[in-house]
């Protein structure tokens, strides 16, 4: 009877320990979200090939209590390392430079990564100085191009009119534009009973395919597209090649319930163990861009492009269509999609349009 009394005391000792030890972590735990705890972390910084970059600038900023507090800097060593410590409530963010590459920026939050009863220890937030590999993308070739954000007002709904993307004009009779390099059609009720712009072209090879670049996704490079518009696999027409990426969006879309499922989908470059999902998007249209191809020929491959964004089509007033649009032309023939930031072939154009292009 003693022998099981004491036995049983002994399993309530160790039950009310294990309690009391988690009721600390827990207040703990608690603590570090109101007050903040000590962090510490390393990053890892290499190119797309995996080697260190070293001297690259790394910018960080610690969420935390209070005002804020002035971004950290600091340089890779030869090793492409760079630690940083201060208090925070649970994140930090951080953005790394390097001449010669496109910036990769991206967050680090230590309460997303642990059990809360095991995320502070000693008042520093756990794992204490885990090691996350940022990736920097070189830039190539980076081109000048025709490269303009655009609102085109059509006239009616009923015309194929022809847009001219090296003059930046619908064509004749209705713009200063020579060549159909689009032709837009507004179709009534094109997907989920909206109205929508189909876009069709001139040539049998010309056409456009969709790029899959996720917007709710981090890391975030400055430049997410890739180097060179592929060589085939063009569609004649708008409506086809978003019908295609609808249908692989709607079964294998980038959320944070169906993360697993990001391999069936066309991969971007910098898929690394630390891609997180920021927020589910909407719908298919937030993640989609598209390349296209235009005056070709049975002798020439013709011109490549790129477009940022959907086509937004909306209807003012009677009949009124407006087509909201950004693109990227490279003139020289090559497939090279690269954009060289500050070296526009249209010199005229608004102060608005200017910070919209400043992007790769």
């Amino acid at each position: 009877m003693r022998k099981d009394s004491l036995i049983s005391l002994s399993i309530i000792v160790v039950t009310l320990s294990v309690y009391v030890a988690s009721a600390s972590s827990s207040r703990d735990y608690v603590n570090a979200l109101r007050n903040g705890a000590q962090a510490r972390i390393t990053l890892q910084v290499i190119d797309t090939n995996g080697i260190p970059i070293d001297h690259a600038t790394v910018s960080t900023g610690f969420y935390r209590p209070g005002p804020p507090k002035q971004r950290k800097v600091g340089y890779t060593n030869q090793e492409g390392f760079y630690s940083v410590e201060d208090i925070t409530l649970n994140e930090m963010n951080y953005q790394v430079n390097k001449e010669g590459f496109y910036y990769t920026r991206s967050d680090y939050h230590w309460a997303a990564k642990s059990d809360p009863n095991t995320s502070v220890k000693d008042g520093k937030w756990q794992p204490w100085d885990p090691v996350v590999q940022v990736v920097l993308r070189p830039k190539l070739e980076p081109v000048s191009m025709y490269a303009k954000s655009t609102t085109v007002y059509l006239p009616n709904i009923t015309e194929h009119m022809g847009y001219d993307l090296v003059v930046g004009d619908l064509v004749r009779p209705y713009g200063d534009g020579e060549t159909s390099d689009f032709i837009f059609h507004v179709v009534p009720k094109i997907f989920y009973g909206r109205t929508g712009i189909d876009i069709t072209f001139s040539n049998p090879n010309d056409g456009i395919q969709t790029v899959f670049i996720p917007q709710k996704i981090k890391p975030i490079s400055e430049y997410n597209f890739p180097y060179n518009a592929p060589s085939d696999g063009y569609t004649h027409s708008l409506i086809e090649a978003d019908a295609k990426w609808r249908e692989i969006y709607r079964q294998f879309r980038h959320v944070s319930s169906q993360m697993n499922n990001r391999d069936k989908l066309p991969t971007p470059w910098y898929w690394t163990d630390y891609a997180f999902s920021i927020t589910e998007p909407r719908d298919w249209q937030e993640e989609i861009n598209y390349v296209f191809r235009i005056r070709s020929s049975k002798s020439r491959e013709g011109l490549y492009g790129k477009i940022y964004g959907h086509f937004h089509c909306v209807i003012e007033g009677r009949d009124k269509p407006r087509i909201q649009f950004t693109y990227y032309l490279n003139p020289t023939g090559s497939r090279n999609i690269e954009f060289n930031v500050g070296h526009n072939l249209f010199k005229e154009f608004s102060r608005r349009m200017e910070y919209d292009l400043n992007i790769p």
